[in-house]
């Protein structure tokens, strides 16, 4: 399990990378958009685990649990920005989960994905708020202790799947940061090539400007 101390770490790169995608983006995110990307990773987990669903993406490499389980790890920090968790009962909410099988793990990961999306459009104002007041404190109260208890079963089931989720999301990073880096590359390359492309047509746009004086002199309409 990720040491306490370590935490800090993550979430620091969380943000960081969270941030540097945003430049890749032709819109910036908002709480939607970041809580359905951690629903898209906990499809990615799901077909990972080898549970053969009829819904597994053909052609697709999303055999290793590690790396999507740091994928699910990435937005659930980058939400816990928005809405902060405690760390140290998250982890002590993931070691009371050691009688919870496999099956019970991915499916609260997945339900609590799927009630954080619901959650996150009453938040918005784009679907009927729910009465959360008396067990949770309000719908930011509802999406906090949802967000804290995916993050306690993940834990619990990279655990239970004997996996180094610290390791894994350090590889997880340093491959995202190894794309963005191509990624930026292929950005400068198209932004030298639109400047080219720009020159020269202002180049034909001059020539063709000069051959119709030339023109308009050769027929006396000057």
């Amino acid at each position: 399990m990720i040491e306490e101390k370590a935490i800090d770490g993550f979430l620091y790169s969380a943000k960081a990378l969270h941030n540097a995608f945003q430049d890749t983006s032709v819109c910036s995110w908002n709480l939607q958009d970041i809580v359905s990307e951690l629903c898209i990773q906990t499809g990615h987990l799901v077909q990972a685990t080898g549970k053969n669903s009829l819904m597994d993406e053909k052609g697709r490499n999303l055999s290793h649990l590690g790396d999507e389980a740091a994928d699910v790890l990435l937005q659930v920090l980058v939400l816990s920005y928005l809405f902060p968790m405690d760390w140290r009962k998250v982890r002590l909410r993931a070691s009371e989960m050691n009688t919870a099988s496999e099956d019970q793990l991915l499916k609260s990961i997945v339900q609590g994905g799927l009630q954080l999306l619901e959650s996150s459009l009453r938040i918005s104002g784009k679907r009927f708020p729910q009465a959360r007041h008396a067990s949770y404190g309000g719908e930011e109260g509802f999406f906090s202790k949802t967000l804290s208890d995916i993050a306690a079963c993940l834990l619990a089931l990279v655990d239970r799947c004997n996996a180094d989720i610290a390791a894994e999301f350090a590889t997880m990073e340093k491959s995202a940061r190894e794309f963005l880096s191509i990624y930026a590359e292929y950005e400068k390359e198209v932004h030298n090539l639109a400047l080219d492309i720009s020159r020269i047509d202002h180049k034909i746009q001059e020539k063709l400007k000069q051959l119709h004086k030339d023109n308009e002199r050769e027929d006396g309409t000057d």
